[in-house]
């Protein structure tokens, strides 16, 4: 079942990475930790630099605010 949801690219990467996690490097908790934190990072960063979609703020009746979004979407793209 899970490989009907796995492309094959993601199968071949699954299968690289297990031959050097069994082979060549016997420190996993090492890579998984480094990985956790740099998704926590991603995920902090998104959370602060991006703002909520006008769509979205539109949806909930919240007009200026979805103004101001687009406004700063603006200035960023000059």
């Amino acid at each position: 079942m899970v490989s009907a949801i796995m492309t094959s690219y993601d199968q071949l990467v699954v299968a690289f990475m297990v031959i050097y996690f069994l082979t060549v490097s016997k420190n996993v908790v090492g890579i998984l930790a480094i990985q956790t934190g740099l998704s926590a990072l991603a995920l902090l960063y998104t959370l602060l630099a991006c703002p909520e979609s006008p769509k979205w703020l539109l949806s909930k009746g919240r007009k200026q605010e979805a103004i101001e979004v687009l406004n700063q979407i603006a200035v960023r793209n000059r």
